[in-house]
């Protein structure tokens, strides 16, 4: 099996099994090169996956923006066959539920700047980390100095450090686009794409916020030690909200 510290994403995905490890959503990985390697071990994942297109680490490529993983394995060989023209790989993860990505209650990006500052970024229901991290869209967001971190113990609280940031003109258009990436690049049917993308801005609600708080922004900090004993000193969070719940795909550390 291929070393998945040697890859951007699957890096990443580790160092999020490592921290957050009762939140990850997903169980076991595999890095698909070719079709042959997907044959091998398809008997052994069911109908719905977890996939991501990824790179070795210091590869010089850009993201993929348009082409989306959908979770059906009917997905894959197109995926692969997009990695491997830009020199990728596919991960496949084990999933832990089978929510479609239409259906995320939303979307996170955290950056922690140990001992200074945590800037949280939120994107809504229906969205999902995607749109934040290839600087699509941000719905909300809150900077917290660092010290400040342990008494964030409600959304009221949180809310004295940032909120939504957008208006409903600039929200419509990035639903037009969302719509249009889910359908064109991730192969999602228009009805259930359109039933699952509210018209207008939803605030992630108090349930997913209190999830979001206690089992991502406090394990953080709580793990400071750690962190800093693996020279993650400046770091981001990615992941998203599913049935009220966190779920951490990947700590980025800027070695992709």
């Amino acid at each position: 099996m291929l070393d998945p510290m040697k890859y951007g994403k699957a890096r990443g995905a580790e160092l999020a099994r490592k921290y957050f490890p009762k939140k990850v959503p997903f169980g076991k990985l595999t890095i698909l090169e070719t079709l042959d390697d997907w044959l091998e071990v398809k008997d052994d994942y069911g109908k719905f996956v977890l996939t991501r297109i990824d790179w070795p680490v210091g590869a010089k490529t850009t993201a993929f923006r348009t082409i989306g993983a959908s979770g059906n394995v009917d997905d894959i060989p197109r995926l692969i066959e997009a990695a491997q023209e830009h020199g990728g790989v596919v991960l496949l993860m084990e999933p832990k539920n089978n929510c479609r990505r239409y259906n995320y209650d939303g979307g996170f990006n955290v950056l922690f700047n140990v001992d200074q500052e945590v800037i949280i970024e939120f994107v809504g229901k229906g969205f999902d980390a995607h749109e934040i991290t290839q600087g699509l869209a941000v719905h909300e967001r809150y900077t917290i100095p660092w010290d400040d971190v342990p008494f964030i113990g409600c959304r009221d609280k949180l809310r004295e450090y940032g909120g939504i940031v957008v208006n409903n003109s600039e929200y419509a258009a990035q639903r037009k686009e969302r719509f249009g990436y889910l359908v064109d690049g991730c192969n999602y049917s228009p009805e259930d794409v359109e039933a699952g993308l509210p018209t207008s801005l939803e605030e992630i609600n108090v349930a997913t916020t209190l999830d979001f708080i206690a089992n991502i922004l406090f394990e953080a900090y709580r793990k400071r030690l750690m962190l800093l004993s693996d020279g993650l000193e400046k770091f981001s969070v990615q992941g998203n909200f599913v049935n009220w719940e966190s779920q951490p795909w990947e700590i980025y550390t800027g070695k992709r």
